[in-house]
């Protein structure tokens, strides 16, 4: 499944999931490549997340949704679990 979502994610996004990753793993410590793939597999499978505004987030901010993100999503899944969803996160039908 993880493979799949990289096939499916835009040169655009991709870049911005680094940028995103970069600026929050060391404030949340863990690993930026982690936390870019659990962002991956929340944009494709869950999302697709407003990465622009989800990087424009000031610092409180952005932590606190990456964070989530990152401790809620099921990443065989894809699904985020109880009940959080992200400020940045377009609403599903």
């Amino acid at each position: 499944m993880i493979t799949e979502c990289f096939n499916r994610l835009s040169f655009d996004d991709d870049e911005l999931i680094r940028d995103i990753s970069k600026r929050a793993a060391p404030k949340i410590g863990i690993c930026a490549n982690q936390l870019g793939v659990t962002l991956t597999v929340c944009h494709i499978m869950e999302g697709p997340l407003n990465l622009e505004k989800l990087a424009n987030f000031d610092c409180a901010d952005l932590v606190h949704d990456v964070s989530e993100i990152y401790y809620r999503l099921d990443i065989e899944t894809g699904k985020l679990n109880n009940c959080f969803w992200p400020r940045c996160g377009a609403r599903k039908q």
